[in-house]
C-alpha cells in the first residue's frame, strides 16, 4: 500500500464494504455520526469539555479514534437491544459499559496516558473496549425446580 493514501483512499473504516455504515446513505452516515458524537460528549461530559487536553484524553487524536472505533460496536448493540435504532439516547444507553468501566477512567489523562501512548497499547486497549461492548445474550432461565410433596 502506499504510505501516502488516506486510510479513506485503502478502503478501510466504518463506511467502507462491509463497514456498518456501508449501506447507509450520506444523510443516514451523518445522522448516525453525529448522534454517536453526542452521545460520546454526553457519556463523558467532563472529558469532552476539556478542549486543551489539560486533565482528559477524549478530544485528543488517539482518543478521538479509539471512540470511532467503537461506534460499529454501538451499532451492534443497538441492533440488539434497541431495534436497530440510532440516536443519542440509544447510543448513550449503549455506552453503558464504558462509562462504567475502570479501563476509561472516565477518559482522565492519568488514567489513560500509559494505554495511549503506543499504537500496541492503543490496539491493546481498543480490543479490550470491544471486548466490553461485545452483546453478550441472555443467561438461559434456570429451570423449575418442582417440589414434591
Amino acid at each position: 500500500m502506499d504510505k501516502g493514501k488516506s486510510t479513506a483512499s485503502r478502503g478501510y473504516g466504518v463506511s467502507a464494504s462491509g463497514g456498518c455504515l456501508y449501506s447507509k446513505s450520506n444523510a443516514e452516515r451523518k445522522r448516525i455520526v453525529i448522534a454517536y458524537l453526542d452521545a460520546v460528549k454526553q457519556s463523558f461530559p467532563d472529558a469532552w469539555a476539556d478542549s486543551d487536553a489539560e486533565s482528559y484524553s477524549l478530544l485528543q487524536t488517539a482518543g478521538l479514534q479509539i471512540m470511532l472505533g467503537l461506534l460499529p460496536d454501538a451499532m451492534q448493540r443497538c441492533d440488539f437491544s434497541e431495534q436497530f435504532t440510532y440516536t443519542k439516547e440509544t447510543f448513550e444507553r449503549q455506552l453503558k459499559p464504558l462509562t462504567e468501566s475502570s479501563l476509561l477512567g472516565q477518559w482522565r489523562k492519568i488514567s489513560v496516558e500509559n494505554a495511549l501512548s503506543t499504537q500496541g497499547r492503543r490496539k491493546l486497549l481498543l480490543g479490550q473496549l470491544k471486548e466490553l461492548m461485545k452483546v453478550k445474550p441472555p443467561a438461559p432461565a434456570a429451570p423449575a425446580v418442582s417440589v414434591q410433596p
